[in-house]
């Protein structure tokens, strides 16, 4: 086998090794950005569960409300 040959080789297996490396990392942040996509989701679920909650408060306070003024009516 000539030299060049060989020196080939190692490049070749060395590049082979950096992309498993590379290839690992971005399984790797695939995973941490499904996790955070996740968080995301339910972060995202909770803000609309809360502002569901909010609509109904706030539409029951202006019925407190419209109710207050017609007793206040009503008193006067």
């Amino acid at each position: 086998m000539s030299r060049r040959t060989e020196d080939d080789e190692e490049i070749n297996e060395y590049h082979s090794e950096e992309r498993k490396q590379f290839q690992e990392q971005l399984q790797e942040l695939e995973k941490e950005m499904n996790a955070y996509k996740q968080q995301r989701d339910r972060a995202n679920e909770e803000i609309r569960k809360a502002q569901i909650e909010i609509e109904k408060l706030e539409e029951q306070e202006k019925n407190c409300t419209k109710r207050l003024q017609e007793l206040d009516e009503q008193i006067q």
